[in-house]
């Protein structure tokens, strides 16, 4: 495909977006492989989502054919989900990018394709992404996700809690959530609402971290040194399956490449981290508490040792 059809490509993409509210956000979905983790993700999204939502996703040349087929099927079937794909793997930070500007001047919603959402999950996010006007990002709970990891503080895992579908812990979650809004330092990649407000004045996410990894540490961190912050949703749970894109010893070695960009850019970023991850006052460990007590119920010691 010459250049020439690409642009008439991307034109048209931006021909269809332009029918949609520009205060409704868009949601983005890079692909890459993982057929089966693909089909799920966007088969939660479409049925959570109302049809009035422009759902852009991007296929980075994967090699399974069937995903461009269910993408093709997909798109024709629902008017609101608007496929590409690209003609070489150009990576996530590239194809997100790609995104960014394709879908100005909406606000967007960066979605991994091995996620699972719930009902009236975006008006939620986007809710928690408004609380206040200097909030660029806002991050939903997941089981999987680092430092907002649910139940287990700084424990992420690739499961539900047993006999809990992801609707049910979802719903516990909203019903117990005092809607603190903790400030935290990144956006957390499985899934960040960042506001069109931000991207102008932040910029794009930065080709160095390409494919993948550390892009949305450098982007939360250039953004709040433009005054921005970041919070988390903590009346929403996601369910976050984890890498089915990358390759365990390829993630592993962009990770460690990236975070060393990451600590000489920003040399109080792993201590900022470390503090906000650990520090047993505040706000984000009220709100994860406040979830795991819902999730797992209250838990109460009793020292039955006789005392002399």
């Amino acid at each position: 495909m010459n250049q020439h059809i690409k642009n008439e490509l991307r034109g048209g993409i931006q021909d269809r977006l332009k029918k949609f509210k520009k205060d409704d956000p868009l949601i983005i979905i890079p692909i890459y492989n993982a057929y089966h983790c693909v089909r799920k993700c966007i088969g939660s999204i479409l049925k959570t989502t109302a049809s009035n939502i422009p759902i852009l996703a991007i296929d980075d040349a994967s090699s399974e054919n069937k995903i461009s087929k269910f993408l093709e099927n997909t798109s024709m079937n629902h008017r609101n989900f608007i496929y590409m794909r690209n003609q070489s793997n150009i990576g996530f930070v590239k194809t997100v990018n790609l995104a960014f500007k394709l879908s100005d001047p909406h606000d967007v919603v960066v979605i991994n394709s091995d996620i699972i959402v719930p009902p009236k999950w975006l008006k939620r996010l986007r809710s928690a992404a408004y609380f206040h006007p200097t909030i660029a990002t806002a991050t939903p709970f997941t089981n999987n996700g680092t430092m907002i990891s649910i139940p287990y503080r700084n424990k992420p895992m690739k499961r539900l809690i047993k006999n809990m579908t992801i609707s049910q812990m979802d719903s516990v979650v909203e019903r117990s959530s005092l809607k603190l809004r903790p400030v935290i330092p990144t956006a957390i990649g499985h899934c960040m609402f960042i506001k069109r407000s931000a991207l102008n004045l932040v910029g794009y996410f930065d080709k160095r971290f390409s494919p993948g990894y550390g892009d949305e540490v450098d982007f939360s961190q250039r953004a709040i040194a433009q005054g921005f912050t970041h919070v988390l949703a903590d009346d929403l749970f996601i369910f976050h399956n984890g890498a089915c894109s990358f390759g365990t010893k390829e993630r592993f070695l962009l990770q460690a490449k990236h975070e060393k960009i990451i600590n000489k850019r920003y040399p109080l970023y792993a201590s900022m981290v470390t503090k906000v991850a650990n520090d047993p006052r505040n706000s984000l460990a009220r709100a994860i508490e406040r979830a795991k007590e819902a999730l797992l119920g209250y838990k109460i010691a009793i020292d039955a040792k006789k005392t002399v």
